[in-house]
Formats: structure tokens, C-alpha cells, sequence
């Protein structure tokens, strides 16, 4: 079928030199084998299910953040790059207490990894990164009104 062979190669070719990084080697190498008719039956289905998959976390925690926003318990929602270089100084008391929180008892594992059933078994890290790195961008730009406690609970609300 066209379609399904489109999605993947358009897959691939938005994903460009990134296909070799770790957290996109495993689903790239899905979408190669499923290309080439290699893998179960339905594999091409399950390859093109994680890649809509991985869109919609993005899209969730996109629609998490405003919806911190609207609750008044983050005031920035920046690009993740400048986030990052500002947090470039204050992983060990910024952005690490935060991906302890959020990542405590496996609650934000639903933004990483797609469901069993009818999906290519992947870790994709970039929703939760972008979480934890607007969240610590706030927190170190607003420590006077970033409540820590009531984001991760907020957060882990949101999710469930």
C-alpha cells in the first residue's frame, strides 16, 4: 500500500542524521524493515501505530503546558533550546530534583513508551525532556512562584 510506505519513508526523511541516535535508532530500523516487507504480518501497521504514537505525546504535553499555564503554575512556555541553554548550569539543582519528582514511581512512563499492543517497543525520550525542561526553565526563572509540589501534582493529574 502507497500510503503506509509514505508515512515511513517521510518518517525516515524528516528524521535525517537523527536516525542514528540512540532513542530513534530502534523505530528508524522499524521503519527500514517494514519497507522492506521484513517483520511480522503487521509490523508495517504497528511501525506507522508508534510513529503516530510518538506525535501525539508531543502534542500532550503540549497541551499539558498550557493547561499549566492557564492554572497559573508556569508563566514561560519557551523553545526547548532555550530552555536548555539557560538550564545549562543547574542540571544538579534545577533540573534534576524536577525529573525525580516527575519521573518517581514510573508516573510519566506513559509518555515514553507506547503501549504492547499494536506498537513497536521503543523509549522515546523527547516529550518527557521537553516537560522537565520547560518545567525547570520556570522554576529557575520564577522560583518566587513555582511551586514544585503543585506542578508535579498537577503534572501527574494531567496524565493519569
Amino acid at each position: 500500500m502507497v500510503i503506509p510506505s509514505l508515512t515511513l519513508k517521510n518518517y525516515l526523511k524528516d528524521l535525517g542524521y537523527l536516525k542514528n541516535a540512540l532513542c530513534y535508532s530502534t523505530l528508524a530500523t522499524a521503519c527500514q524493515f517494514a519497507l522492506e516487507g521484513r517483520g511480522p504480518p503487521d509490523f508495517k501497521d504497528q511501525t506507522i501505530a508508534t510513529i503516530s504514537w510518538q506525535a501525539a505525546q508531543m502534542q500532550r504535553v503540549d497541551h499539558l503546558l498550557e493547561h499549566l499555564t492557564s492554572q497559573g503554575l508556569i508563566i514561560d512556555v519557551v523553545d526547548i533550546e532555550r530552555a536548555t541553554q539557560a538550564l545549562s548550569d543547574h542540571q544538579d539543582d534545577v533540573v534534576s530534583p524536577i525529573a525525580k519528582r516527575l519521573m518517581a514511581d514510573n508516573n510519566t512512563l506513559c509518555l515514553v513508551t507506547p503501549p504492547d499492543e499494536g506498537h513497536v517497543s521503543v523509549y522515546f525520550e523527547d516529550p518527557l525532556n521537553l516537560l522537565i525542561e520547560i518545567l525547570a526553565y520556570n522554576w529557575l526563572i520564577h522560583p518566587d512562584v513555582f511551586n514544585l509540589d503543585c506542578v508535579v501534582n498537577e503534572v501527574l493529574e494531567f496524565l493519569a
